[in-house]
């Protein structure tokens, strides 16, 4: 299964913080560098270029990650052992931080 959006640049560590709470993982500072590191190296297409970021907690998910220059969004893909009420759960953080622009980390 897999969950699919975009959020705003501005909350895209808050939607990994709480991506990562759902599986008992605290996505910190260490997850944090890597990941902005990383973004402006990827492009929405093709999905080879996107960056995958493991998080490990009480369930293995992998997190798809793409941001183009000149466009706002950032793409998120979350795969992994997903369930219908994790997959909810995460298909409702991304929707909220894709409606709201600037969320408190």
């Amino acid at each position: 299964m897999t969950v699919a959006g975009w959020v705003w640049p501005a909350n895209l560590r808050a939607a990994l913080r709480h991506i990562s709470a759902c599986v008992d993982y605290t996505f910190d500072d260490w997850d944090w560098d890597a990941v902005e590191a990383a973004l402006p190296q990827t492009d929405w297409e093709p999905l080879e270029h996107w960056y995958d970021y493991p998080i490990i907690g009480s369930r293995t998910l992998t997190v798809h990650l793409a941001h183009d220059d000149g466009f706002e969004p950032v793409g998120i893909r979350v795969e992994g052992e997903l369930d219908e009420v994790l997959a909810a759960r995460i298909e409702t953080i991304i929707a909220l931080l894709s409606d709201i622009r600037a969320a408190k980390t």
